[in-house]
């Protein structure tokens, strides 16, 4: 089971799981003056934590870097989000002491939906994956099919969009 805390903005401050009556996992959050989730702290024991997750933030908004260390302060990787003009995650960049490990890049379709997303290690193509979406007559997708062997369409996702008539007359 877990414990959830909230602070008095309402936002998560801490994720405790158990397994078997004892800690299994703590996640313990701050937040920026935006409300962004800055840091994490992951904890396996209930002494000191294991790992700590940074994240910082540009003016939209977008996360743009996050950075994990040890408990002692060592560097494990750091990931860059870059996005374009649309606000679209275009990329996402694995590192490893400085070097690119991996990278993913995505595609979107006219409704802002990604329809691509393709992922290079050591700059080679090493999966693809393309996404297809059918819509409702509010351009909201309904399915989400995921695209696999070129030629079989995979449901993985299904939603059900109830629309409602605002009725301002009073």
């Amino acid at each position: 089971y877990s414990d959830y805390k909230y602070n008095k903005y309402g936002y998560l401050k801490e994720w405790v799981t158990y397994a078997q009556g004892k800690l299994y996992k703590k996640l313990v959050y701050n937040y920026d003056s935006k409300g962004n989730e800055s840091e994490v702290y992951l904890y396996y024991n209930k002494d000191k934590f294991d790992e700590k997750i940074t994240q910082k933030y540009d003016i939209k908004n977008r996360l743009i870097e996050m950075e994990i260390f040890s408990n002692q302060k060592e560097y494990i990787e750091k990931k860059e989000y870059l996005y374009d003009q649309e606000n679209h995650l275009v990329s996402i960049i694995l590192k490893n002491d400085n070097i690119i490990v991996s990278k993913n890049v995505f595609k979107y379709d006219i409704n802002n939906n990604v329809t691509e997303e393709q992922t290079y290690r050591d700059s080679t193509l090493i999966d693809t994956k393309t996404y297809i979406y059918s819509y409702d007559s509010h351009n909201n997708w309904t399915k989400k099919f995921l695209l696999q062997d070129l030629d079989k369409e995979v449901l993985i996702e299904e939603r059900k969009i109830i629309y409602y008539e605002l009725n301002f007359n009073y």
